[in-house]
């Protein structure tokens, strides 16, 4: 994983290398973080994903679930 962009708001940007199921992961996580997908621009540039979303929850106005949230993609991403 090469990055994940802030969070607090309600945009996130994952720059990673691209492999089945990266898309999968990042939208169950967000799902059981309680977080709504609004919007997607999903991009494959070969090996290379450069995926924006647009966000919704209430867990996107506390501090540490937002920190949470971050390291559940992290590690998702990392796996």
């Amino acid at each position: 994983m090469e990055a994940v962009g802030a969070l607090g708001d309600g945009e996130l940007e994952i720059i990673a290398g691209d492999r089945p199921g990266l898309l999968s992961r990042v939208a169950r996580t967000l799902a059981e973080n309680g977080i709504s997908v609004q919007s997607a621009k999903i991009n494959t540039l070969g090996s290379r994903a450069e995926d924006m979303f647009l966000l919704d929850g209430e867990s996107l106005k506390d501090t540490r679930k937002v920190v949470k949230l971050e390291a559940d993609l992290i590690h998702q991403l990392e796996a």
